[in-house]
């Protein structure tokens, strides 16, 4: 990660829903542990597991090394081709994540 100092977490009880409904269909984020959109993460764990912290911060170097709006666009096509755990942008911060701690809800 190039500017770690960027990087702001939120910690909320959900993560809330998108507001277009064909993007809550494809992204249902209400269930999910973290989201990060750039340097920002939201997180609905609190104290937050090292594993979920790492795993967030893959994506936000990800957001570096793309830049937002290609990083958005691979996303969103992964999304639309795999189911949302095999995409490749998401395989990748699950094994950063699981070097610090292997997750509950991802256990390889």
């Amino acid at each position: 990660m190039q500017q770690p100092q960027k990087v702001r977490l939120l910690a909320l009880p959900r993560i809330p829903p998108m507001t277009d409904p064909e993007l809550a269909r494809l992204f249902p984020v209400e269930r999910a542990w973290g989201l990060t959109t750039g340097y920002g993460i939201t997180v609905t764990q609190q104290p937050v597991p090292d594993w979920l912290l790492a795993h967030e911060l893959a994506h936000v170097a990800q957001y570096e090394r793309l830049g937002a709006g290609p990083m958005l666009r691979r996303t969103l096509t992964e999304v639309l081709v795999l189911p949302g755990n095999l995409i490749p942008i998401e395989r990748e911060a699950i094994a950063r994540g699981n070097t610090v701690a292997t997750s509950p809800a991802y256990g390889y």
